[in-house]
């Protein structure tokens, strides 16, 4: 799916919108697979492009994306957690960042 069939703008409405989308993606795209190669790990997706970014720690993920992403809106989830930490990053220069927490359903 690319950016522009996602609805990108509408993505990134509001924290509530990012963390849905996000969650959306890492169901459609890549949770069979992360759960049984990277459990335990933590994945920032970015709801604009639907690209995942794994690291060991959230940190780590959000780095990895922001680098190769400077622009993305990210939602980090914790890979085989129950829950949801959400993060939005938006620019390159000052880090804005809009943390969420949410449970698993």
């Amino acid at each position: 799916m690319t950016a522009s069939k996602m609805g990108t703008t509408s993505a990134i409405a509001s924290p509530v919108k990012i963390a849905e989308t996000a969650e959306r993606i890492y169901k459609e795209r890549y949770l069979e697979v992360m759960e049984r190669t990277h459990r335990g790990e933590h994945v920032a997706i970015d709801v604009r492009t639907g690209e995942a970014y794994v690291g060991e720690y959230a940190e780590q993920a959000i780095m990895k994306a922001r680098e190769q992403a400077p622009y993305g809106v990210f939602h980090l989830v914790r890979i085989g957690g129950r829950t949801k930490l959400g993060a939005r990053f938006i620019g390159h220069q000052q880090p804005n960042w809009d943390w969420t927490l949410r449970s698993a359903r």
